[in-house]
Formats: C-alpha cells, sequence, structure tokens
C-alpha cells in the first residue's frame, strides 16, 4: 500500500500505535489510524506505510508551536508519542507527582464534596462535578493523562490571544491527555504550586473535557472544590535531610464517619509511595469495639542513623463503638510508625 501526501492538502496521516517496524536501520511506525491536520513541511513524495521518528518528532514540535489546535487531533497516537519520548519534560518532580496523584484522587475528593453540607456548591454545579469525578476516573486508566511540557521559546501551544501563557490546556471530550507548563509548575528552579492547586487546575481541564466552556465557571468550581478540601482536617509537611532528599506528605483526615475518605499523599524527591494502608493498618480499637472515626494528628519525621528519613511518626484519636450500642469511647494513639522506603 502507498500513501501520497502533499503540501496542498496539509493533512498527514500518522499512527503512533501499531506494530513497530525498521527501515533504513531507522525506527519505523506504521501509519494507518491517526489523522493529524498539520502545515508540516514536508516535501511532496510517496510513503511507504512507516514514518520514522524524525518525523514524528517534528510533528511533535509543530504542535508545541502551535501549528494546529489540540482539538483537531483524532485518536491518541500522538499523546503516545509524545509520553514516550524525550522532547517533553520526563514528569519525574515533585510538582508533576501532585498532579498524578490530584487525579487519581479527584473522583474521591468530589463525591466528598458533592455529599457534605460543607461544600458550597449549587444544583448546577454539583451536576458539573458529577460530570468531571466521571471523567477523572476515565482518564486515570491513561498512560497519557497528563503531559508535562517544559515550552521552549518559540513553542506557542500556551499562548493566549492577551499575550499571558495559560497553566494547562485540553481538548473538549473525556480520554484527551491534560497538558500542563511546567513554567508555571516550577518558577526559577523552585516549586511554585501545591497539591490544592493541582486539585484546582484539574477540576478547571477536566471540566472542558465534560463539556464546560465558560473558564471564569470553571474557576470558580476549581476554587470552591479547593476551599472544601482546605477547610477539612488537613495535615501538610515537608523536609529536606541532611543528605538532600526532599519529602513531602500531605494528609487529609475525613469530616465524616467514612472511613474511605481519608487521604495521604506522601513522595521522596518526587517519587510516590502509598502509604494509606500502613496508616489504615494501626487504627485499632479494644476488643469488643470497632472503629467508628479517627483522626490523624502530631505527624513528624524520624531520622535515622545515615541522616535519611525512615519513618513517619505519628498520633491518632480514635473513636471506638460498642457492638449493638451507642456508646462511643476515645482512645489516643500516640506511638505510631510508618515505614518508609
Amino acid at each position: 500500500m502507498k500513501i501520497h501526501l502533499t503540501l496542498k492538502k496539509c493533512l498527514l496521516i500518522v499512527t503512533l500505535l501499531s506494530t513497530v517496524s525498521k527501515a533504513n536501520d531507522n525506527h519505523a511506525i506504521d501509519i494507518n489510524k491517526v489523522f493529524i491536520n498539520s502545515p508540516t513541511v514536508i516535501k511532496e513524495k510517496e510513503y511507504n506505510n512507516y514514518i520514522t521518528d524524525i518525523e514524528v518528532n517534528t510533528i511533535i514540535e509543530d504542535f508545541l508551536k502551535g501549528s494546529f489546535p489540540i482539538t483537531s487531533v483524532q485518536g491518541d497516537g500522538l499523546w503516545q508519542a509524545m509520553n514516550g519520548g524525550d522532547i517533553i519534560g520526563n514528569g519525574g518532580g515533585i510538582g508533576e507527582s501532585f498532579f498524578q496523584y490530584a487525579l487519581l484522587e479527584l473522583p474521591t475528593l468530589i463525591n466528598e464534596c458533592l455529599s457534605s453540607k460543607f461544600c458550597d456548591i449549587n444544583d448546577d454545579e454539583a451536576l458539573i462535578l458529577s460530570r468531571v469525578a466521571k471523567v477523572a476516573k476515565m482518564n486515570s486508566q491513561l498512560d497519557f493523562a497528563l503531559l508535562f511540557v517544559n515550552p521552549k521559546k518559540e513553542h506557542t501551544l500556551f499562548l493566549q490571544e492577551d499575550g499571558l501563557a495559560r497553566s494547562a490546556l485540553t481538548g473538549r471530550e473525556p480520554l484527551f491527555p491534560v497538558i500542563i507548563n511546567l513554567d508555571h509548575v516550577y518558577r526559577d528552579n523552585n516549586l511554585s504550586i501545591d497539591l490544592m492547586d493541582a486539585v484546582r487546575l484539574l477540576v478547571h481541564e477536566l471540566g472542558h473535557q465534560a463539556g464546560i466552556e465558560n473558564h471564569s465557571h470553571l474557576d470558580k468550581l476549581g476554587a470552591k472544590v479547593q476551599q472544601f478540601i482546605n477547610l477539612q482536617s488537613i495535615v501538610k509537611n515537608s523536609v529536606t535531610d541532611r543528605n538532600g532528599n526532599h519529602y513531602e506528605l500531605w494528609l487529609k483526615n475525613s469530616d465524616t464517619t467514612e472511613l474511605t475518605s481519608f487521604a495521604v499523599y506522601f513522595s521522596k524527591n518526587g517519587v510516590q509511595q502509598d502509604l494509606r494502608d500502613q496508616f489504615l493498618d494501626q487504627v485499632k480499637c479494644p476488643e469488643g469495639l470497632n472503629v467508628y472515626d479517627y483522626k490523624f494528628q502530631n505527624i513528624h519525621w524520624k531520622q535515622a542513623s545515615n541522616n535519611n528519613i525512615s519513618q513517619i511518626g505519628a498520633w491518632a484519636n480514635v473513636q471506638c463503638k460498642e457492638q449493638n450500642t451507642d456508646l462511643v469511647y476515645e482512645v489516643l494513639l500516640d506511638n505510631l510508625t510508618i515505614e518508609l522506603e
């Protein structure tokens, strides 16, 4: 099969999903699925049904330069290439891990907001947030759900008509990536956001995928979710040990007796470790009593002899309920230890 492409048509047919073959000792990618309206300058010629790595990178560069809009991309070939390539950021920093954790937790956080009397939203906003939660759950299954870009001077992907740069952009339907501007995540090589900023921004961007166009409305909705979470019992802590390792901890106690709404984020040098089960395994009541509610407090770091942080210490106030009665007792667990990898 031969495929003919001309500059006049400006239609480049690319796929980045199919079987990888080889041609002229260069990696080559079979093309048959993904259509990208791109004005990439390629001389008129015949293609066999492959496109080389160099040409893939050219298409990615075109996209970063704003040569074609995100809404014109069909299929996920471009996103797979960007996720696996070396042109954009690798997503390995602390700021990136905030977004990755926020995406996974967003359905739970939104559903908790929807069921709480402290969440300041009306019926229309509740409907939008329900849709955002569904989109977040779908997108979290994608390996390219979040793409992080270090824009160069010639990259105008994030540039708006007023000359200001966006923090992120996405498509107008589910299963598009959220493309995040790392210039707004780190400023002068310093982290400039926190986990709640990541939650707010994802509510906005996934709101677009849920069909909402109004930016101001989505800004307000993201701020309301952020405010709801901040009004709860939040523990934030960060430290850098003597060896230069940086640790981040964010812990959200529940404002209800729904034990599943507890959330904890931990990272070492931007690499996450799931500590939720370790925390919950230590919440216990005396024999004959059941855990009814709990709150963690007095979170602190424990340092090993090699100057690395090796453990997290914590206390927990646990409410224990008698079986078959309404009697509730409070138990203080003041020597909890969470082991770090």
